[in-house]
């Protein structure tokens, strides 16, 4: 019988030792996610990679692992999770160390370990930390001065939620619109659209101690402009490139370094752009910020590292909306 393991993450690993996929997978420098790989959560991934192909054909289905759909758990877990699936194949009678419940076959063992049992434990784990913090937040509030809330402001809050909750409501109602509208991305080497970006807002951006991180955050909120996906668990993302190319991948450093270029350029056509409404000598005060701030970053390694760290948050933040227009295309 031909047995093989693949790498859901990268597709690109392949071995027929599971001592070699566990190697592979808990190496400090994780690869690179693929395109395809963004339909699946974290532990969806995991279980794909874990079960191996029997003659060409997977032992573990996509309905099994339909539950982990938002689930990290087991891949935060990693180690913890992969030696304890090595204890239960070095344990010649089927019994799983966790419960000692006991199987025939060493495919039904690894299922009940990876789909319920080290799961459970997980979960269970996770509960008794929750349940410990809001013992601690009661403690807290106990102590706290109660008494000096009144009916009429628990009241107003009530309010405001109905209204927030509307505007929520509202607010999704437009983005997927705007999402259902959308073909395609601009490409990655390409300007962003700024369309969407009133004068006062440029404004803001351009004068704001916090200019580029302002800047990628606010480009982001249009659709168009989400071409990259952020992976934290990787030094990686992955970018859409044109039409022909799809989505390529790349280090998030030389995402970073790619987009501080562009913010740097677009921010300058934004200060020329406002040149006439402000006196000369604060534009060109401006202009020489943008580009000061730009030049720092490539000469600092230390400004650098956090320059990537702040950055790639702000794609993160961005991540979910990306990864439904990836799967439009």
């Amino acid at each position: 019988m031909s047995v093989k393991y693949i790498c859901k993450r990268c597709n690109s690993y392949e071995t027929s030792l599971a001592k070699d996929l566990y190697k592979h997978l808990c190496k400090k420098n994780k690869c690179p996610r693929n395109k395809e790989s963004y339909q699946y959560s974290d532990d969806q991934l995991l279980l794909l990679t874990l079960f191996p192909y029997c003659n060409n054909k997977h032992s573990i289905t996509e309905n099994e692992i339909e539950f982990l759909s938002n689930s990290e758990s087991l891949y935060d877990n990693l180690n913890e999770f992969i030696n304890n699936l090595i204890k239960a194949h070095k344990n010649k009678s089927r019994l799983c160390t966790l419960c000692n419940e006991k199987f025939s076959k060493m495919t039904d063992l690894r299922k009940h370990i990876t789909l319920s049992c080290f799961y459970n434990q997980i979960q269970n784990r996770n509960l008794n930390k929750d349940k410990n913090n809001n013992e601690l937040n009661n403690i807290n509030i106990d102590n706290s001065k109660i008494d000096n809330l009144t009916i009429d402001n628990s009241t107003k809050i009530d309010n405001s939620t109905i209204n927030n909750s509307t505007n929520i409501n509202n607010t999704t109602n437009i983005n997927n619109n705007i999402y259902l509208d959308i073909k395609q991305p601009i490409p990655f080497d390409d300007k962003w659209d700024l369309s969407l970006i009133d004068r006062n807002t440029k404004y803001f951006l351009v004068f704001n101690h916090l200019m580029y991180s302002s800047f990628l955050d606010e480009i982001l909120k249009n659709n168009n402009n989400l071409n990259v996906i952020i992976d934290k668990k990787s030094d990686s993302g992955i970018v859409y490139k044109n039409k022909d190319d799809e989505y390529i991948i790349m280090k998030i450093k030389d995402i970073v370094n790619e987009t501080m270029e562009k913010i740097k350029d677009q921010l300058l056509d934004m200060n020329k752009e406002l040149e006439k409404d402000v006196f000369k000598e604060t534009n060109t005060y401006q202009r020489r910020m943008i580009t000061k701030k730009y030049l720092d970053y490539t000469k600092d390694k230390d400004l650098q590292d956090n320059v990537v760290k702040c950055l790639s948050n702000v794609y993160y933040k961005h991540k979910e909306e990306a990864i439904k227009i990836s799967k439009q295309i």
